[in-house]
């Protein structure tokens, strides 16, 4: 398996041309039991929802500069990572913690996570929080860049 700077060019194009102004490139079928890779290409206008998996998830940038972003079961802003080439190369978000992601420039990230992928209760959304590309998502961003 071999993802190239070719294979990111493109991922970037599909990004730009989403709705949701990112782009996964999942490089694993989901009943693979081992390690499950994605590599992410994603824009700063993207709203990625705080949300929280079963599993912890590795995050390591591979070009750009974003925020990954941690809060509490309430829903309150604990900490924030810059991952870039020049600050955090390695994250590893535990289990169940409430997450998010802002990208300051187009940001890839490779991001690993144990197999196999369940899509069914891989991903649990934040009550508190609104859902990605909903009226009530766009003040939500705005209020969440303001904090970093």
């Amino acid at each position: 398996m071999r993802f190239t700077i070719e294979n990111l060019a493109e991922l970037k194009e599909k990004a730009e041309n989403s709705s949701r102004k990112r782009h996964p490139a999942i490089m694993h079928p989901d009943e693979y039991p081992g390690p499950q890779v994605l590599i992410n290409f994603i824009l700063p206008s993207s709203y990625v929802s705080p949300h929280k998996h079963p599993n912890k998830e590795i995050w390591m940038p591979v070009i750009g500069k974003g925020y990954l972003l941690y809060f509490n079961e309430s829903g309150k802003l604990e900490e924030k990572i810059l991952l870039s080439k020049n600050e955090t190369l390695y994250e590893e978000v535990p289990e169940s913690q409430y997450h998010g992601f802002i990208a300051l420039n187009p940001m890839s990230f490779v991001n690993i996570t144990q197999g196999p992928h369940n899509p069914q209760d891989y991903i649990t959304r934040a009550s508190w929080a609104p859902e990605e590309q909903s009226e009530e998502a766009i003040t939500y961003f705005e209020s969440l860049k303001r904090l970093i």
